[in-house]
Protein backbone atom coordinates (compact mmCIF):
# COMPACT_ATOMS: atom_id res chain seq x y z
CA UNK A 1 0.00 0.00 0.00
CA UNK A 2 1.52 3.68 -0.33
CA UNK A 3 1.71 6.30 1.71
CA UNK A 4 -0.75 8.63 1.52
CA UNK A 5 -0.43 9.53 -2.28
CA UNK A 6 -2.51 5.87 -3.12
CA UNK A 7 -6.23 5.77 -3.02
CA UNK A 8 -7.10 2.64 -2.01
CA UNK A 9 -10.93 1.29 -3.52
CA UNK A 10 -13.20 -0.99 -2.87
CA UNK A 11 -16.46 -2.38 -4.44
CA UNK A 12 -19.64 -1.59 -2.60
CA UNK A 13 -20.81 -4.42 -0.21
CA UNK A 14 -24.39 -3.62 0.42
CA UNK A 15 -23.61 -1.66 3.86
CA UNK A 16 -25.77 1.05 3.16
CA UNK A 17 -26.54 3.41 5.57
CA UNK A 18 -29.72 5.82 5.58
CA UNK A 19 -27.72 8.65 6.97
CA UNK A 20 -25.93 9.17 3.43
CA UNK A 21 -25.94 8.49 -0.12
CA UNK A 22 -24.87 5.21 -0.66
CA UNK A 23 -23.16 4.95 -4.15
CA UNK A 24 -20.75 7.35 -2.72
CA UNK A 25 -17.80 5.69 -0.78
CA UNK A 26 -16.70 6.75 2.59
CA UNK A 27 -12.85 8.63 2.57
CA UNK A 28 -11.49 7.13 5.59
CA UNK A 29 -7.62 8.63 6.69
CA UNK A 30 -6.10 5.98 8.59
CA UNK A 31 -3.26 7.17 10.79
CA UNK A 32 -0.87 4.53 11.88
CA UNK A 33 2.76 4.26 12.00
CA UNK A 34 3.21 0.37 11.62
CA UNK A 35 2.48 -1.00 8.21
CA UNK A 36 1.64 -4.57 9.16
CA UNK A 37 -1.83 -2.71 11.12
CA UNK A 38 -2.15 -0.59 8.13
CA UNK A 39 -2.41 -3.71 5.96
CA UNK A 40 -4.44 -5.57 8.43
CA UNK A 41 -6.96 -2.75 8.10
CA UNK A 42 -6.97 -2.49 4.26
CA UNK A 43 -7.88 -6.22 4.58
CA UNK A 44 -10.43 -5.77 6.67
CA UNK A 45 -12.44 -2.85 4.92
CA UNK A 46 -11.91 -4.68 1.24
CA UNK A 47 -14.74 -5.81 0.21
CA UNK A 48 -16.53 -4.88 3.16
CA UNK A 49 -18.54 -1.94 1.87
CA UNK A 50 -17.72 1.58 -0.76
CA UNK A 51 -14.56 2.90 1.82
CA UNK A 52 -11.95 4.84 0.20
CA UNK A 53 -8.57 4.47 2.21
CA UNK A 54 -5.99 6.87 2.75
CA UNK A 55 -3.03 5.89 4.91
CA UNK A 56 -0.46 8.48 6.67
CA UNK A 57 2.47 7.02 8.48
CA UNK A 58 2.53 10.02 11.36
CA UNK A 59 0.35 12.26 13.01
CA UNK A 60 1.85 15.45 11.62
CA UNK A 61 0.96 14.09 7.76
CA UNK A 62 -2.58 13.11 9.39
CA UNK A 63 -3.23 16.67 10.25
CA UNK A 64 -2.27 18.16 7.20
CA UNK A 65 -4.78 15.71 5.26
CA UNK A 66 -7.41 15.93 7.19
CA UNK A 67 -6.87 19.97 7.15
CA UNK A 68 -6.86 19.76 3.38
CA UNK A 69 -10.53 18.36 3.37
CA UNK A 70 -12.37 15.71 1.56
CA UNK A 71 -12.41 13.12 4.79
CA UNK A 72 -15.22 11.51 6.23
CA UNK A 73 -14.09 9.59 9.02
CA UNK A 74 -10.54 9.36 10.57
CA UNK A 75 -9.39 6.26 12.28
CA UNK A 76 -6.48 7.19 14.66
CA UNK A 77 -3.44 5.47 16.73
CA UNK A 78 -2.33 6.99 19.74
CA UNK A 79 0.73 5.25 19.66
CA UNK A 80 2.36 7.42 16.79
CA UNK A 81 6.02 8.72 16.71
CA UNK A 82 4.95 12.27 16.82
CA UNK A 83 1.89 11.59 19.25
CA UNK A 84 1.49 9.39 22.09
CA UNK A 85 -1.65 8.91 23.97
CA UNK A 86 -4.47 11.47 24.40
CA UNK A 87 -2.07 14.12 23.67
CA UNK A 88 -2.02 12.85 20.01
CA UNK A 89 -5.83 13.33 20.05
CA UNK A 90 -6.44 16.52 21.00
CA UNK A 91 -4.39 17.52 18.48
CA UNK A 92 -5.97 15.93 15.77
CA UNK A 93 -9.95 16.68 17.40
CA UNK A 94 -8.72 20.56 16.88
CA UNK A 95 -7.61 20.06 13.07
CA UNK A 96 -10.78 17.26 12.23
CA UNK A 97 -13.16 20.20 13.38
CA UNK A 98 -16.77 18.23 12.45
CA UNK A 99 -14.87 14.89 10.96
CA UNK A 100 -15.59 12.03 13.63
CA UNK A 101 -12.41 9.91 15.14
CA UNK A 102 -12.48 6.35 15.37
CA UNK A 103 -9.64 5.65 18.05
CA UNK A 104 -7.16 2.79 17.59
CA UNK A 105 -5.25 1.49 20.57
CA UNK A 106 -3.20 -1.12 21.53
CA UNK A 107 -3.70 0.29 25.14
CA UNK A 108 -6.49 -1.10 27.01
CA UNK A 109 -6.82 0.93 30.31
CA UNK A 110 -10.23 2.71 31.29
CA UNK A 111 -8.45 5.69 31.78
CA UNK A 112 -7.37 6.61 28.15
CA UNK A 113 -10.54 5.46 26.69
CA UNK A 114 -12.60 8.02 28.78
CA UNK A 115 -10.00 11.01 28.60
CA UNK A 116 -10.69 10.19 24.46
CA UNK A 117 -13.92 9.65 24.81
CA UNK A 118 -14.98 12.26 27.22
CA UNK A 119 -13.14 14.83 24.46
CA UNK A 120 -15.49 13.33 21.57
CA UNK A 121 -13.80 10.43 20.53
CA UNK A 122 -16.69 8.85 18.46
CA UNK A 123 -15.18 5.27 19.24
CA UNK A 124 -12.31 3.60 21.15
CA UNK A 125 -11.32 0.01 19.18
CA UNK A 126 -8.53 -1.98 21.29
CA UNK A 127 -6.24 -2.97 18.25
CA UNK A 128 -5.63 -6.41 19.86
CA UNK A 129 -9.67 -6.88 19.91
CA UNK A 130 -10.77 -5.19 16.61
CA UNK A 131 -12.80 -7.90 14.46
CA UNK A 132 -13.93 -6.82 10.34
CA UNK A 133 -17.48 -5.87 12.02
CA UNK A 134 -16.26 -3.90 14.60
CA UNK A 135 -14.25 -1.84 12.59
CA UNK A 136 -16.78 -1.47 9.77
CA UNK A 137 -19.78 -0.53 12.12
CA UNK A 138 -17.69 1.82 14.11
CA UNK A 139 -16.97 3.79 10.80
CA UNK A 140 -20.51 3.94 9.48
CA UNK A 141 -21.61 4.75 12.66
CA UNK A 142 -18.99 7.92 13.04
CA UNK A 143 -20.14 8.55 9.57
CA UNK A 144 -23.84 9.06 10.58
CA UNK A 145 -23.34 11.11 13.26
CA UNK A 146 -21.65 13.88 11.36
CA UNK A 147 -24.42 13.62 8.34
CA UNK A 148 -26.57 14.34 11.16
CA UNK A 149 -25.13 17.58 12.13
CA UNK A 150 -24.05 18.36 8.88
CA UNK A 151 -28.35 18.13 8.27
CA UNK A 152 -28.97 20.27 11.11
CA UNK A 153 -31.16 17.70 12.45
CA UNK A 154 -31.44 16.23 16.19
CA UNK A 155 -27.15 15.08 16.85
CA UNK A 156 -26.90 15.61 20.57
CA UNK A 157 -26.43 13.48 23.03
CA UNK A 158 -30.02 13.20 25.08
CA UNK A 159 -29.22 11.97 28.89
CA UNK A 160 -32.24 11.61 31.54
CA UNK A 161 -31.82 11.85 35.67
CA UNK A 162 -34.09 9.70 37.75
CA UNK A 163 -34.36 10.31 41.22
CA UNK A 164 -35.07 7.06 42.79
CA UNK A 165 -37.10 9.21 45.40
CA UNK A 166 -36.74 12.99 46.62
CA UNK A 167 -33.41 13.79 48.78
CA UNK A 168 -30.80 11.42 46.56
CA UNK A 169 -29.73 14.48 44.80
CA UNK A 170 -30.66 14.25 41.15
CA UNK A 171 -30.80 17.61 40.37
CA UNK A 172 -27.41 18.55 42.07
CA UNK A 173 -26.24 15.71 39.80
CA UNK A 174 -27.76 17.42 36.41
CA UNK A 175 -26.54 20.72 37.17
CA UNK A 176 -22.90 19.39 38.15
CA UNK A 177 -22.36 17.41 35.39
CA UNK A 178 -23.68 20.19 33.15
CA UNK A 179 -21.28 22.52 34.54
CA UNK A 180 -18.63 19.64 33.81
CA UNK A 181 -19.55 18.88 30.28
CA UNK A 182 -19.13 22.56 29.48
CA UNK A 183 -15.38 22.77 31.23
CA UNK A 184 -15.21 19.94 28.51
CA UNK A 185 -15.75 22.46 25.73
CA UNK A 186 -18.81 20.46 25.07
CA UNK A 187 -21.93 22.45 24.71
CA UNK A 188 -24.38 21.14 27.43
CA UNK A 189 -27.95 22.04 28.30
CA UNK A 190 -29.68 21.27 31.36
CA UNK A 191 -33.67 20.69 31.21
CA UNK A 192 -36.49 20.59 33.80
CA UNK A 193 -39.96 19.30 33.29
CA UNK A 194 -42.62 21.25 33.02
CA UNK A 195 -45.15 19.58 35.81
CA UNK A 196 -42.91 20.81 38.38
CA UNK A 197 -41.76 24.39 40.47
CA UNK A 198 -38.01 24.77 39.13
CA UNK A 199 -35.90 22.70 41.74
CA UNK A 200 -32.93 24.63 39.58
CA UNK A 201 -33.60 28.25 40.98
CA UNK A 202 -33.80 26.62 44.23
CA UNK A 203 -30.59 24.97 44.18
CA UNK A 204 -28.74 27.90 42.06
CA UNK A 205 -30.26 30.21 45.27
CA UNK A 206 -32.09 31.92 42.15
CA UNK A 207 -35.38 34.18 43.09
CA UNK A 208 -38.48 32.95 41.25
CA UNK A 209 -39.36 36.87 40.28
CA UNK A 210 -36.56 37.74 37.72
CA UNK A 211 -36.50 34.38 35.48
CA UNK A 212 -39.65 35.34 33.01
CA UNK A 213 -39.41 31.40 32.04
CA UNK A 214 -42.99 30.30 30.66
CA UNK A 215 -41.71 28.26 27.42
CA UNK A 216 -44.16 25.97 28.77
CA UNK A 217 -47.36 28.47 27.46
CA UNK A 218 -46.07 27.51 24.10
CA UNK A 219 -47.95 25.04 21.98
CA UNK A 220 -45.61 22.00 21.40
CA UNK A 221 -45.80 22.56 17.33
CA UNK A 222 -43.98 25.94 18.52
CA UNK A 223 -40.89 25.04 20.55
CA UNK A 224 -38.16 24.75 18.14
CA UNK A 225 -34.22 25.59 18.61
CA UNK A 226 -34.80 28.90 17.51
CA UNK A 227 -38.10 30.01 20.10
CA UNK A 228 -35.88 27.59 22.99
CA UNK A 229 -33.44 30.04 22.54
CA UNK A 230 -35.22 32.87 24.28
CA UNK A 231 -35.84 31.01 27.19
CA UNK A 232 -32.53 29.78 28.01
CA UNK A 233 -30.11 31.18 30.99
CA UNK A 234 -26.60 30.93 30.42
CA UNK A 235 -24.95 30.02 34.16
CA UNK A 236 -21.77 31.34 34.60
CA UNK A 237 -20.69 27.35 35.43
CA UNK A 238 -20.80 27.39 31.74
CA UNK A 239 -24.38 25.86 30.72
CA UNK A 240 -27.25 26.85 29.47
CA UNK A 241 -30.48 25.97 31.72
CA UNK A 242 -33.91 25.84 30.43
CA UNK A 243 -35.73 26.73 34.00
CA UNK A 244 -39.16 24.79 34.71
CA UNK A 245 -42.45 26.51 35.83
CA UNK A 246 -41.36 30.14 38.22
CA UNK A 247 -44.72 28.92 40.83
CA UNK A 248 -44.91 27.29 43.44
CA UNK A 249 -48.21 25.29 42.23
CA UNK A 250 -46.81 22.01 40.81
CA UNK A 251 -49.81 22.04 38.59
CA UNK A 252 -49.55 23.19 34.98
CA UNK A 253 -52.44 22.56 32.57
CA UNK A 254 -51.77 21.27 28.94
CA UNK A 255 -48.34 20.03 29.31
CA UNK A 256 -48.20 17.64 27.16
CA UNK A 257 -45.73 17.45 24.15
CA UNK A 258 -43.67 20.24 25.53
CA UNK A 259 -41.20 18.17 27.42
CA UNK A 260 -40.49 16.07 24.54
CA UNK A 261 -40.54 19.25 21.84
CA UNK A 262 -37.88 21.16 24.17
CA UNK A 263 -35.60 18.16 24.53
CA UNK A 264 -35.64 17.63 20.81
CA UNK A 265 -35.36 21.49 20.17
CA UNK A 266 -32.44 21.26 22.63
CA UNK A 267 -30.58 18.22 20.72
CA UNK A 268 -30.56 20.42 17.59
CA UNK A 269 -27.79 22.83 19.01
CA UNK A 270 -26.35 21.05 22.28
CA UNK A 271 -23.96 18.12 22.75
CA UNK A 272 -25.87 17.29 25.45
CA UNK A 273 -29.05 17.83 26.79
CA UNK A 274 -28.67 16.93 30.64
CA UNK A 275 -32.75 16.52 31.65
CA UNK A 276 -34.08 16.54 35.29
CA UNK A 277 -36.44 13.96 35.42
CA UNK A 278 -37.81 14.09 38.77
CA UNK A 279 -38.78 11.33 41.18
CA UNK A 280 -42.61 10.98 40.31
CA UNK A 281 -43.62 8.47 37.44
CA UNK A 282 -45.55 10.65 35.55
CA UNK A 283 -47.12 11.23 31.83
CA UNK A 284 -44.78 14.04 31.49
CA UNK A 285 -41.82 12.10 33.08
CA UNK A 286 -42.64 9.43 30.22
CA UNK A 287 -42.14 11.87 28.06
CA UNK A 288 -38.79 13.13 28.96
CA UNK A 289 -37.62 9.64 29.48
CA UNK A 290 -38.75 9.26 25.47
CA UNK A 291 -36.78 11.31 24.32
CA UNK A 292 -33.25 10.53 25.92
CA UNK A 293 -30.30 8.50 24.34
CA UNK A 294 -29.31 6.94 28.00
CA UNK A 295 -31.17 7.35 30.89
CA UNK A 296 -29.36 7.79 34.78
CA UNK A 297 -31.08 6.53 37.85
CA UNK A 298 -29.77 8.13 40.73
CA UNK A 299 -29.99 6.38 44.23
CA UNK A 300 -28.57 6.47 47.82
CA UNK A 301 -27.11 3.51 49.71
CA UNK A 302 -30.18 3.48 52.19
CA UNK A 303 -32.37 1.00 52.18
CA UNK A 304 -35.72 2.76 51.55
CA UNK A 305 -34.02 4.48 48.22
CA UNK A 306 -32.94 1.07 46.76
CA UNK A 307 -36.44 -0.04 47.14
CA UNK A 308 -37.64 3.01 44.80
CA UNK A 309 -35.05 2.46 42.56
CA UNK A 310 -35.94 -0.75 41.74
CA UNK A 311 -39.91 0.31 42.08
CA UNK A 312 -38.72 2.89 39.02
CA UNK A 313 -36.59 -0.35 37.30
CA UNK A 314 -39.98 -2.39 37.14
CA UNK A 315 -42.12 0.48 35.89
CA UNK A 316 -39.22 1.10 33.12
CA UNK A 317 -39.86 -2.82 31.70
CA UNK A 318 -44.11 -2.00 32.30
CA UNK A 319 -43.31 0.69 29.39
CA UNK A 320 -40.76 -1.45 27.38
CA UNK A 321 -37.29 0.14 28.14
CA UNK A 322 -34.47 -1.43 27.47
CA UNK A 323 -32.32 -2.21 29.68
CA UNK A 324 -29.18 -1.88 28.03
CA UNK A 325 -29.48 2.30 27.76
CA UNK A 326 -29.78 2.60 31.84
CA UNK A 327 -27.17 3.09 34.41
CA UNK A 328 -27.10 3.89 37.97
CA UNK A 329 -25.25 6.59 39.73
CA UNK A 330 -24.91 5.78 43.56
CA UNK A 331 -24.84 8.80 46.13
CA UNK A 332 -24.04 8.84 49.54
CA UNK A 333 -26.32 11.72 50.87
CA UNK A 334 -27.73 10.16 53.66
CA UNK A 335 -25.08 9.61 55.93
CA UNK A 336 -26.39 6.38 57.34
CA UNK A 337 -23.49 3.49 58.22
CA UNK A 338 -23.80 0.34 56.06
CA UNK A 339 -22.15 -2.72 55.07
CA UNK A 340 -23.13 -2.89 51.12
CA UNK A 341 -20.42 -1.55 48.80
CA UNK A 342 -21.21 0.54 45.64
CA UNK A 343 -21.26 -2.00 43.61
CA UNK A 344 -23.28 -3.90 45.68
CA UNK A 345 -26.52 -1.21 46.11
CA UNK A 346 -25.91 -1.17 41.92
CA UNK A 347 -26.34 -4.95 41.67
CA UNK A 348 -29.21 -5.22 44.72
CA UNK A 349 -31.33 -2.40 42.05
CA UNK A 350 -30.20 -3.89 38.97
CA UNK A 351 -28.57 -1.54 36.76
CA UNK A 352 -24.94 -1.17 35.94
CA UNK A 353 -22.95 1.51 38.22
CA UNK A 354 -21.72 4.41 35.89
CA UNK A 355 -21.06 6.83 38.73
CA UNK A 356 -20.46 7.32 42.70
CA UNK A 357 -20.33 10.34 44.37
CA UNK A 358 -19.65 10.91 47.67
CA UNK A 359 -21.09 12.80 50.43
CA UNK A 360 -20.90 16.42 50.36
CA UNK A 361 -24.10 18.24 51.51
CA UNK A 362 -22.65 21.18 53.63
CA UNK A 363 -20.60 22.14 50.40
CA UNK A 364 -23.42 21.33 48.29
CA UNK A 365 -25.07 24.18 51.04
CA UNK A 366 -22.49 26.18 50.70
CA UNK A 367 -22.35 26.23 46.87
CA UNK A 368 -26.01 27.03 46.67
CA UNK A 369 -25.80 29.97 48.47
CA UNK A 370 -22.91 31.53 46.09
CA UNK A 371 -25.26 30.53 43.25
CA UNK A 372 -22.77 28.55 42.58
CA UNK A 373 -22.49 24.70 41.95
CA UNK A 374 -19.98 22.00 43.37
CA UNK A 375 -17.72 21.76 40.63
CA UNK A 376 -17.82 25.31 40.60
CA UNK A 377 -17.10 26.64 44.16
CA UNK A 378 -15.04 23.59 45.04
CA UNK A 379 -13.41 21.86 42.22
CA UNK A 380 -10.62 19.98 44.35
CA UNK A 381 -13.33 19.04 46.44
CA UNK A 382 -13.65 14.80 46.24
CA UNK A 383 -17.19 15.07 45.41
CA UNK A 384 -16.26 17.46 42.44
CA UNK A 385 -13.90 14.62 41.14
CA UNK A 386 -15.97 12.42 41.17
CA UNK A 387 -18.64 14.46 39.53
CA UNK A 388 -16.11 15.03 36.80
CA UNK A 389 -15.40 11.68 36.44
CA UNK A 390 -19.01 10.81 35.84
CA UNK A 391 -19.55 13.25 33.42
CA UNK A 392 -16.47 12.13 31.23
CA UNK A 393 -17.92 8.50 31.61
CA UNK A 394 -21.67 9.83 30.59
CA UNK A 395 -20.28 11.94 27.48
CA UNK A 396 -18.99 8.37 26.18
CA UNK A 397 -20.52 7.67 22.96
CA UNK A 398 -21.10 4.33 24.27
CA UNK A 399 -21.68 4.12 28.57
CA UNK A 400 -19.31 1.86 29.91
CA UNK A 401 -19.96 0.27 33.38
CA UNK A 402 -17.57 0.51 36.29
CA UNK A 403 -15.61 -2.29 36.54
CA UNK A 404 -15.98 -4.61 39.94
Amino acid sequence: MERMSNLLEFPEAGCGSESRDVNRALNVLLVEDSEDEAMLVEAMLSGAGPFHLRWATNLTAGLEHVMAGGVDVVLLDLGLPDGKGPDSFYRMSRAAGQVPIVVLTGDGSSSTEMAVRGRGAEDVLVKQQIGTNDLVRAILEASRGRVKKARGSRYGRVIGFVGAKGGVGATSLVLNVAGAMAQMKHSSLAVELPDAPSGFALHLGRPFAPLMQRWIDLPPRDIDAEALDRYLVRMPFGADVLFGPQSADPFVEGVSGRAASAINAGAERFDFVLVDIGTKPTNTAWEGISACDFLVLVADREPTSIQAAKRWLQWFQLKGLGADGIGTVVVNRSGLPTTMSMQQVAREIGCPLVGVIPSAGEHMAHASTRQEILLQWKPDNLSSVSLMDTAVRLSARRVEPIAH
